[in-house]
């Protein structure tokens, strides 16, 4: 059996990452020709994640999700993507909800790679499910103040449950279950893109959500908040721009 803690060495694993943070040991070879995943592909694997006195961190005996889609901590999906069916290694990596510079030891053993399912061919629910996984990414990103990558997150869980694919295959009993998701997905975006200063997009994304919900709290303050925002740059620049007069403002205001 082998001592975890030992491993914690760092002159036992070899080294896999330039800044030195990441380091990978093989302890269990897959077979000599098993498949090796690559980008795009989904994976199942083992994990479990502990500190060097053992405390767990994590554990999941089914983790699923696609290796490049952001769903998981980059560690695990570069172990991944380096690692052939059935490999059984440790790793050892830095993890954000402890304290800077805290290794953890992470055991995975990549149990099966498959094609990544076509959205379009699986039911609402699961849609669902798989959209809600990348929300929780971005939320996880979010919070972490990575606010491109939690973007992105949501731009994919919003993908997956596109609404002119959805209007020709939902049932009307999951109509609603749908709109809930997707203003979720739309007022998280929505966020991100003001924390990016991305105002007209965020202005956008605060509309679509109004379509579907029109007395959304959240869309309705972001909106006014752009407005607001608005307002302020060109009161900025109107003194020093000729043609800005008060009959172009008033359009302005109603296109907003």
């Amino acid at each position: 059996k082998i001592n975890p803690v030992s491993l914690f060495s760092p002159s036992r694993p070899w080294l896999l990452a330039d800044d030195r943070l990441l380091r990978k040991k093989v302890l269990e070879a897959g077979p000599e020709r098993a498949p090796c995943p690559v980008w795009g592909q989904e994976v199942t694997l083992k994990m479990q994640g502990v500190l060097e006195d053992r405390t767990m961190v994590e554990k999941d005996c089914k983790l699923v999700f696609v290796i490049g889609e952001g769903d998981v901590n980059q560690v695990r999906g570069i172990l991944n993507k380096h690692s052939s069916t059935h490999t059984h290694s440790f790793l050892q990596s830095t993890y954000p909800d402890i304290p800077p510079w805290t290794p953890i030891l992470y055991q995975l053993q990549l149990v099966e790679i498959r094609d990544k399912p076509d959205p379009l061919s699986l039911p609402i629910s699961d849609r669902i499910r798989i959209g809600n996984q990348k929300r929780e990414r971005g939320n996880f990103c979010f919070q972490r103040e990575e606010y491109s990558m939690a973007a992105q997150a949501y731009c994919m869980a919003l993908d997956i449950t596109e609404l002119v694919a959805l209007k020709l295959l939902c049932a009307p009993e999951e109509e609603e279950e749908v709109n809930d998701y997707r203003v979720k997905c739309l007022n998280n975006l929505a966020a991100a893109q003001l924390k990016l200063e991305q105002y007209s997009e965020a202005l956008h994304t605060s509309q679509d959500v109004l379509f579907l919900d029109p007395n959304n709290v959240k869309a309705l303050f972001r909106k006014g908040k752009v407005r607001v925002r608005f307002w302020l740059d060109i009161l900025d620049i109107a003194p020093f721009t000729p043609g800005i007069s008060v009959f172009w403002l008033k359009d302005l205001d109603q296109a907003l």
